[in-house]
C-alpha cells in the first residue's frame, strides 16, 4: 500500500473502530514477509495472489459465516 500505514496496520485501526467488520488479506508476499509484519490473527483469511474464483467465493463465504 502507497503511504506510511502497511494494509495490516489499517486493518487493525479498521477492525478496532467496527468490531463487525470481517477482513479478507489479499497479498502477493510470502508467509515469512506477512510475519515480518506482526502477527496475523490465527483466525485471519488470506488469499495469495494469484488465486481462482472459486478460492476467492471461498474466503469471502467464510468470512460472511
Amino acid at each position: 500500500m502507497p503511504g506510511s500505514l502497511s494494509g495490516l496496520e489499517l486493518a487493525r485501526q479498521i477492525a478496532l473502530r467496527h468490531t463487525t467488520v470481517k477482513i479478507v488479506f489479499m497479498t502477493s508476499d510470502s508467509d515469512e514477509t506477512l510475519s515480518d509484519a506482526g502477527p496475523l490473527d490465527p483466525d485471519a483469511i488470506v488469499l495469495h495472489k494469484t488465486y481462482t474464483k472459486a478460492i476467492l467465493v471461498a474466503a469471502i463465504s467464510r468470512a460472511l459465516e
